[in-house]
């Protein structure tokens, strides 16, 4: 798997995916742009540095944004290089663990989205599941133990040098206000690779309240519990 990943070809085409969601560089200031201007050069260094095991993520450029709660939301922007890999990497390890998700999960999988969960929970209700709990996992992507993520990314992906890849990932820490900060638990929202691994960390979650006879839906760590009474 590890040697897929890094496959020039891959890396190429992992770019043309990051590009299409533009947004801004990294800690490092290289724009998409930027980028690109030297690519076939950019991606070739790249590949040597992975090949090489001397590849190193920078931290993710730490910024707020508003939350309609009127508090701010953190997100780590990573460096477009760090971009690029992370998605060669979500490429090739999405389609194994999307075999093991709940059909109660919604978020950033493929085929699905807010409105597909918003119809689910219209569908449970109009089958008299009225009464519904929501929730929130508080401070979730901040939090997130990175030995117990490990653990279930091990579960399926047998390749150490790709969860090593992902290790690097997790251990990048974050650059605010000129100050790198090193994370010890938690994934930072706006990396690419960060949606995968929240939903890999709860799957174990989603399936125990399958598990339960409740009707769930959950989209990223958001998510619902419906009954047809209060009892």
């Amino acid at each position: 798997m590890f040697e897929r990943i890094i496959q020039r070809e891959n890396l190429q085409e992992a770019f043309k995916k990051i590009k299409k969601n533009n947004g801004s560089g990294g800690i490092d200031k290289v724009s998409i742009r930027q980028y690109e201007q030297n690519l076939d050069q950019n991606i070739q260094e790249l590949e040597r540095l992975l090949t090489q095991n001397r590849y190193v993520p920078l931290p993710a450029r730490r910024v707020y944004i508003p939350k309609s709660n009127g508090k701010k939301r953190p997100l780590g922007i990573p460096a477009i290089k760090d971009r690029i890999v992370q998605e060669a990497i979500r490429s090739e390890v999405q389609p194994i663990f999307e075999k093991t998700f709940s059909d109660s999960s919604y978020g950033f999988r493929p085929g699905r989205s807010a409105i597909s969960a918003i119809n689910k929970v219209q569908e449970y209700s109009d089958q008299g599941y009225e009464y519904i709990v929501e929730a929130d996992i508080r401070d979730f992507f901040t939090k997130i133990n990175h030995q117990r993520l490990m653990s279930k990314i091990k579960e399926e992906i047998k390749d150490g040098k790709v969860r090593k890849l992902i290790w690097k990932f997790l251990k990048a820490g974050v650059m605010e206000e000129g100050k790198r900060k090193k994370e010890v638990s938690g994934t930072p929202q706006g990396g690419v690779i960060s949606l995968l691994l929240a939903n890999i960390y709860l799957n174990s979650f989603d399936h125990a309240i399958e598990r339960s006879g409740l009707k769930f839906v959950r989209y990223a760590d958001d998510f619902v519990i419906l009954c047809k009474s209060a009892n």
